[in-house]
């Protein structure tokens, strides 16, 4: 109904990062591996949950021309799952990178914001 022209989402999930060990997910299964323990499924399925509530909030945004941003570690399935479903394409996502550190973090994380912003950057 036009209330909400842009958000800014920083998905958050454990089960999402590349660099978990063991890892949740793979590219057979990257909904989860069978193999998961009762914990860890319940992990991958809060972040599945967490993953389908931006792509719905987003391409609602979409449709009615509303802007978005979403914010997550460069080595995330987060966007790996964007490209698999075709939503990164269909909104015309563009990326920016860069380290957290950079911007007052203490540490070097790399981190992409995946946005339809036309003009985008951090001051």
């Amino acid at each position: 109904q036009g209330y909400l022209a842009m958000a800014w989402l920083g998905t958050p999930c454990q089960s999402m990062t590349l660099a978990r060990e063991p890892p949740l997910r793979c590219l057979e299964f990257h909904w989860g591996k069978p193999s998961l323990s009762k914990s860890q499924a319940s992990l991958v399925g809060l972040g599945s949950l967490l993953f389908e509530f931006t792509v719905l909030l987003c391409e609602a945004l979409h449709q009615v021309s509303g802007y978005f941003a979403i914010e997550n570690p460069c080595r995330s399935w987060l966007w790996v799952l964007f490209e698999l479903s075709g939503f990164a394409a269909r909104a015309g996502l563009r990326f920016v990178h860069f380290r957290m550190r950079e911007y007052g973090a203490l540490y070097s994380k790399w981190t992409v914001v995946g946005h339809t912003v036309l003009v985008f950057s951090f001051i």
